[in-house]
């Protein structure tokens, strides 16, 4: 039995895409904002949303590094 290189790569690609698509959908709805909560929960709502977009960034250069260094390992 073969396996397609490009079937591989597209449900991989999909994995991820739809577990990490999972973990931000839980991080937004646990952070959102709800018509019920007091002041001091939305303000720390605020916080922890402002601290998820702080890792993202600091993250970014990580994952840049590591595609370019996939795509050149490819080449």
């Amino acid at each position: 039995m073969k396996i397609k290189l490009e079937e591989l790569e597209s449900k991989s690609g999909n994995k991820v895409l739809g577990a990490a698509a999972n973990i931000y959908g839980a991080f937004d709805r646990w952070a959102e904002a709800k018509e019920g909560d007091s002041t001091l929960a939305l303000a720390m709502k605020l916080v922890i949303k402002f601290t998820g977009v702080l890792v993202m960034i600091l993250l970014s250069p990580f994952l840049v590094i590591g595609l370019t260094i996939a795509f050149l390992a490819v080449l």
